[in-house]
């Protein structure tokens, strides 16, 4: 693959004297994979505001919040400091403004056509899951300065006056600011899809996240041997993702017939036979659920939506799995190049704190009819809870027992070490 040169101006860093005694700071940023959508309409790229101020902030609102919860906060202590730090609504006087100021000064840009990036590589295309062949996105190397600034708020004094808060207090947020930047500049990115590497940035001035730091957050990362080819190291990145899930051999059987590619084999997964299983539906009998970890979805762990179509004639029909209550649950899997410093990029996969997984129940929404599939009169769980049961199955689902786990998000871990 061979990209033009965007034709873009990079501005240096200004000058960082600051006579108010404020922090203000711009920084270069240089994206190293495509952007994608990153406008007011999903999956569309804004012309006159190709990459918005907003939807980095609210990056680094969640990466501070992440750390903090991480760090041991508790709940209410986190919520007050976040709204004190990043802004919240307020119908009091209180002052909920934030003192944080980001804004974007971009150069000139290039779009081109997606196909003529990823047909050639069904992971990369993977990664671009829903969007159309000819749909639009910025390419690599556009650069742009990122001015954030941090003003100081006012506390109440002794004396029940509004003075500027202490120097420590100031010092604090200005780490926390910095703090936030590292990780969105390591593991965050501009625009759509940035949890499957899009819009991935190398940002001057700002140091990775190192491994020590990742474990003592409580996080997973799985960091292959770098390269200088940053789209080289993306797709090694997602194609560990797009093989465990359903590459013939390794996530499915291969088709039966080699001359017709797209005649997928059966998924080593349970998913499709639990489907089958539910609806009664199964090609008349010919694709009947014989799959020994029934009734399980464990991809739910991969993050959701999940939309299934399997073809074929009198198989079920388009079915969506989603968190119970819920329309989606972010994928707590990062996969990207990760820019590393001296021109070099490494393929990463992190894994976000998954806490919460254990307690969701899927909905299992089926076509025919408009109905919501369930196990009997219970609601579907995505995996077992008890250690014995998720053993069991997993003994029956080859991506997870040939990698050596009966939790899915370690067995690809596993896979992406050793692939």
């Amino acid at each position: 693959m061979k990209y033009r040169t965007p034709k873009v101006n990079c501005p240096s860093e200004m000058d960082k004297a600051n006579s108010d005694g404020l922090w203000r700071e711009e920084y270069s940023v240089t994206t190293i994979t495509p952007i994608y959508g990153g406008g007011v309409e999903a999956g569309v790229i804004d012309s006159e505001m190709p990459i918005r101020a907003s939807a980095i902030r609210g990056q680094l609102r969640f990466w501070w919040r992440l750390l903090a919860t991480q760090k041991g906060g508790e709940s209410k202590a986190v919520y007050s400091a976040e709204s004190d730090l990043w802004g919240a609504m307020s119908e009091s006087s209180d002052d909920k403004s934030s003192p944080v100021v980001v804004r974007i000064i971009a150069g000139e840009f290039e779009t081109q056509e997606c196909r003529s990036v990823y047909n050639s590589k069904p992971s990369l295309k993977y990664a671009m899951f829903s969007a159309e062949d000819n749909t639009e996105v910025i390419k690599p190397g556009f650069c742009f300065k990122l001015s954030v600034r941090l003003f100081r708020k006012k506390v109440m004094g002794d004396d029940g006056t509004l003075i500027d808060e202490p120097d420590e207090m100031y010092l604090q947020k200005k780490n926390d600011v910095i703090e936030a930047l590292r990780w969105w500049a390591s593991f965050g990115g501009i625009g759509s899809r940035t949890r499957r590497g899009l819009g991935s940035v190398f940002v001057h001035g700002l140091d990775p996240v190192i491994l020590d730091e990742v474990v003592s957050q409580g996080m997973t990362i799985r960091k292959k041997q770098a390269t200088k080819n940053a789209t080289e190291a993306w797709n090694s990145a997602i194609t560990a993702m797009y093989n465990i899930r359903q590459a013939g051999m390794i996530g499915r059987n291969k088709g039966s017939d080699p001359g017709k590619k797209n005649k997928l084999g059966r998924s080593f997964w349970p998913e499709a036979d639990s489907i089958r299983k539910l609806t009664g539906r199964n090609a008349n009998g010919k694709h009947k659920p014989e799959h020994k970890a029934l009734i399980s979805f464990p991809r739910a762990a991969f993050g959701m939506p999940i939309i299934f179509e399997i073809r074929g004639e009198a198989e079920p029909e388009k079915t969506e799995l989603t968190p119970l209550g819920y329309e989606r649950m972010a994928s707590p899997i990062i996969l990207k190049a990760m820019a590393v410093g001296d021109g070099m990029y490494a393929p990463i996969a992190l894994c976000l704190p998954t806490t919460h997984i254990g307690y969701i129940n899927v909905s299992l929404k089926y076509t025919g009819g408009g109905r919501e599939l369930k196990d009997g009169s219970n609601p579907l769980e995505w995996w077992p809870k008890s250690e014995n049961e998720k053993n069991e199955k997993a003994e029956f689902i080859k991506p997870m027992k040939n990698n050596k786990s009966n939790d899915p998000l370690t067995a690809f871990l596993n896979y992406f070490d050793e692939r």
